[in-house]
């Protein structure tokens, strides 16, 4: 039951965000956002009192009621466009939810949600008047969307292999069903959205205020410890080649510049005047190439520990959807047919086997079994043909051993073909 709610919100979600696009290219739509959570809790409303002829009648004219609170001519034809895609959506698309129907409407819609997002934008670009609208009427309801089919698959395959937590999953499926409405009805909020945007915006501000401080005190500190470093050791290892070496030429006395003796002190003072000042550039160099390297290590280790943490926990197996059809009557190549009835050496291949033996017992009994159907909807088609514990049991098995990469033994296999052969006892 919960899980179409789920379906009712990503359907009408999808149907929003398109009717949405459409219309903001002809005009202005006035209130979609209460429209959307009125037609969300009607069809939530319809579909839980389906069995009730009465109440679905009166909740099917109720869909239709903000016709008279809206005036717009546009408003009114995308109400009635919305409404009766609502009800066909109750009467039709619904009756049947399954993980593998669920799952290819979805990889179907992707490329439409793309489609829309990129027009989106670009008209938003060439037509800046158009940015709200599609802002207001479009990408709200297609986030929406694509949060609701991903819980809705999440569901549906949980649901697949431990069908008997279903009651502590439809509490979880009541709960993100009404925290989405929320959500996309809040989101769908001007205010909201601006409120929540100066709050990101700032918050963003001052984190990298801070950083772009502690950064800086972090250079200033190892620039200042290398500061003292080479002074202390100019301290220690004294320039040895006299005082005259630290005084520049004009400082000497214009008679000392003539003596026979100091003839060449002029060359002296400024040859170790450069000397001294490519070694503080060399100096320099060395000191930023080492910070460079310091950041870049410490950086280095924060990533590192950030993707160990992001990292996901591997599961004990890897599970892989797998389609299983029976065959066809009219199949005429009789190679295949004799092949197929010899029973083959490997255990999985022999479970395989009989598993499929069992699919084509359920199509003798008149049981309409689909390409997308998984294990659990096969069971649920054959349940009231078969022994109810007996498929159970062997759809457990069946599981194990494709999903779980076990390797059964031949006690499984024979425990497994011993269901088989019971699978007509009451």
């Amino acid at each position: 039951m919960y899980i179409r709610y789920l379906k009712i919100i990503s359907n009408l979600s999808l149907a929003f965000g398109l009717f949405g696009f459409v219309f903001s290219l002809i005009g202005v739509l006035s209130n979609t956002e209460l429209l959307y959570l009125w037609l969300i809790l009607s069809a939530i409303g319809l579909h839980r009192l389906s069995s009730k002829k009465i109440f679905t009648v009166i909740l099917s004219i109720l869909i239709f009621l903000p016709l008279f609170f809206f005036r717009g001519t546009l408003d009114r034809f995308f109400i009635i466009v919305a409404g009766v895609y609502s009800l066909y959506l109750i009467s039709r698309l619904i009756r049947r939810v399954t993980y593998g129907g669920v799952k290819e409407e979805f990889e179907k819609a992707t490329p439409i949600v793309i489609i829309l997002t990129l027009l989106s934008i670009a008209l938003s670009f060439f037509f800046p008047g158009k940015s709200s609208l599609f802002n207001n009427n479009v990408f709200p309801y297609l986030v929406v969307y694509l949060v609701s089919s991903v819980v809705l698959l999440r569901t549906l395959r949980y649901a697949e292999y431990s069908p008997e937590g279903g009651k502590e999953m439809n509490k979880i499926n009541m709960v993100y069903s009404f925290s989405i409405i929320g959500v996309s009805f809040l989101l769908s909020l001007p205010v909201i959205r601006s409120v929540i945007w100066h709050i990101i915006s700032s918050a963003f501000t001052y984190v990298t205020g801070a950083f772009v401080f502690a950064v800086t005190w972090i250079v200033y500190a190892v620039f200042f410890l290398f500061d003292k470093i080479m002074a202390l050791f100019h301290r220690i290892f004294p320039a040895r080649d006299g005082e005259l070496s630290g005084m520049n030429p004009g400082e000497l006395p214009p008679g000392m510049m003539n003596m026979p003796n100091l003839g060449k002190a002029k060359e002296l003072v400024e040859d170790k005047a450069e000397s001294s000042s490519l070694m503080d550039h060399i100096l320099i160099i060395i000191a930023g190439i080492v910070i460079l390297l310091v950041l870049a290590y410490v950086i280095s280790i924060l990533l590192r520990r950030y993707e160990y943490r992001q990292k996901p926990k591997e599961e004990d197996y890897i599970e892989t959807k797998e389609f299983i059809t029976p065959e066809k009557d009219g199949d005429s190549n009789i190679v295949k047919k004799i092949l197929a009835r010899l029973r083959p050496k490997d255990p999985v291949e022999k479970i395989r086997l009989y598993y499929k033996r069992y699919l084509l017992n359920c199509k003798e009994k008149g049981i309409s079994l689909d390409d997308s159907d998984t294990t659990l909807d096969i069971y649920s088609k054959s349940k009231e043909s078969f022994n109810k514990d007996i498929i159970s049991k062997m759809r457990e098995i069946y599981i194990q051993v494709r999903y779980g990469r076990i390797n059964p033994d031949s006690k499984t296999v024979k425990y497994f073909i011993t269901l088989y052969r019971k699978l007509n006892s009451r």
